[in-house]
């Protein structure tokens, strides 16, 4: 006798067989999961955060996605998604010190350090010997409001607890950095390096001791590292700035000092050349903007002069020199009005200053005498 089973119960058994969105099933949860986390690897972070919606699906509360979720939200610059995410961390495991660490984190990039504080001193209270998250933000938090002698004890406190965690040893050195201890922060920070050369923090807090030694070439090394272990690191883009900042700042010393060493020896082609490579790193650099204006009169571009001349009183119109220089390049365009003008503007800014005086007595005496000739 063949027994069929009716064609409605054998699609209620597969319905039932199959996981369905709205039915927990954590094991398809963390698959998605580990999907979102190799996608936000390659740096696809909306193809992640659908796909974590999806583990959410199935399990409302996947920890490890919502943490992740809040990570790639805090990546992409959306605090107020991450703070979503981290609020669901902790509604759905509020026993945990993990969803309060990550809301502080996301507080302190909100620079509301009080707050942040406050969720600190919940996950404190959470388990016997406080997450190493707590003295990590807390030591962020107190060099982040100048508090740089608490920032120093309480990280040495954590590191009591968790002697070789390195991101604790990475930012016990970064305190010693902005406390001027380069021993106590370079010997730290690499044994943080020692311990993980994976960590994009580790890394990162390399390249600001680095930085902080003025060795460009080592930090620019680093720097390379921390970006191809994580770009979008708020701390790698802190870092790119600052050695950008810095190596800017070097170029226009650099051309600065070049100019000047031509200038007196009366190369004024080379000087100009560096001051206008100095000012084309930092277009406001004054005295760069005056020793070029000079430079000019030398090389008889006196209308150059003269725009560079007024463009450095604009800046600061107090300084004597500059009005000396804009009278002699406008003499030498024979504006003798105004070249007087510039000359008692400079003798009431520096009335000490005899030379001043003797050159405007001189220029007067000249110009009395042309007139009387040309009459």
């Amino acid at each position: 006798m063949n027994v069929r089973f009716p064609i409605i119960a054998i699609i209620l058994f597969l319905a039932l067989s199959i996981s369905a969105p709205g039915q927990i099933d954590e094991g398809k949860s963390d698959v998605l999961y580990q999907q979102a986390r190799d996608l936000a690897y390659q740096r696809k972070y909306a193809e992640a955060i659908d796909t974590l919606k999806l583990a959410f699906d199935y399990d409302p509360g996947n920890r490890r996605a919502l943490m992740l979720m809040g990570d790639i939200y805090l990546k992409m610059g959306n605090l107020p998604g991450a703070e979503q995410a981290f609020n669901q961390l902790m509604r759905v495991d509020p026993h945990r010190p993990q969803g309060y660490v990550k809301m502080a984190e996301l507080y302190w990039h909100w620079e509301r350090y009080h707050e942040a504080m406050e969720f600190l001193r919940t996950a404190t209270r959470l388990s016997d010997i406080p997450d190493p998250g707590v003295y990590f933000w807390k030591g962020h938090i107190f060099r982040s409001i100048e508090q740089f002698e608490k920032a120093d004890s309480i990280i040495s406190e954590g590191l009591q607890y968790y002697p070789d965690n390195p991101r604790l040893l990475a930012d016990y050195g970064a305190t010693k950095i902005v406390l001027g201890d380069s021993l106590e922060a370079k010997k730290y920070i690499d044994s943080a390096y020692q311990l993980d050369s994976n960590s994009v923090y580790v890394v990162n807090t390399m390249v600001s001791y680095q930085i902080f030694k003025d060795n460009l070439e080592a930090a620019s090394n680093y720097l390379d590292r921390a970006t191809a272990l994580d770009p979008d690191d708020p701390f790698t883009r802190s870092n790119l700035l600052a050695y950008s900042n810095l190596y800017r700042e070097k170029k226009v010393t650099h051309y600065f000092i070049e100019g000047n060493k031509a200038f007196e020896k009366s190369l004024y082609r080379k000087a100009r050349e560096n001051y206008r490579k100095a000012l084309q790193e930092d277009s406001l650099f004054f005295e760069v903007i005056v020793n070029l204006a000079y430079t000019n009169i030398h090389l008889g571009d006196l209308d150059r002069a003269v725009e560079l001349f007024e463009k450095a009183a604009n800046m600061n119109q107090n300084y004597a020199s500059v009005y000396i220089g804009w009278a002699d390049a406008l003499l030498g365009l024979n504006r003798f009005d105004e070249a007087l003008r510039k000359y008692e503007k400079a003798i009431e800014l520096d009335p000490d200053n005899q030379e001043y005086k003797q050159i405007y007595d001189d220029v007067l005496q000249a110009l009395e005498e042309l007139e009387q000739q040309s009459e």
